[in-house]
């Protein structure tokens, strides 16, 4: 079990994670001109307006208005992080963990990253009354 090897050898899970995620920022940086590509797997699509009634005003976000990233910069951050840094001032952390706390030796151990929005540029709104 996860728990059980991380408990008596903690090193070892942190040496894995440390090098998947230098494995994957290398490799992200070895594609910077995908930027924008990856940036929509991460946040989908942009064409769109948001509208926020509240008693005092409507406020409309114009979410298309983002500007599509041209470049990315990839980060690895203490053992198990990536920091993720497009051109158009979004940033991303991108945590590894495992996706069970159950393994069973021989057999393959499943990882994933949960990915957070650290950083954006300011949505452009408009403001009525």
């Amino acid at each position: 079990e996860f728990n059980l090897v991380k408990s008596h050898a903690p090193e070892v899970i942190e040496q894995l994670y440390q090098d998947l995620c230098q494995l994957v920022s290398d490799t992200l940086n070895q594609h910077t001109q995908q930027a924008s590509h990856f940036f929509t797997f991460l946040v989908g699509t942009t064409e769109f307006d948001k509208i926020i009634i509240t008693s005092n005003c409507v406020e409309i976000l114009h979410f298309y208005q983002i500007a599509a990233p041209t470049k990315m910069q990839a980060s690895r951050q203490g053992h198990s992080y990536i920091l993720l840094t497009f051109d158009n001032q979004f940033t991303f952390r991108m945590r590894i963990h495992t996706a069970s706390s159950r393994f069973t030796y021989g057999n393959t151990v499943s990882l994933k990253f949960d990915t957070q929005l650290a950083g954006q540029a300011p949505i452009h709104t408009t403001r009525l009354p």
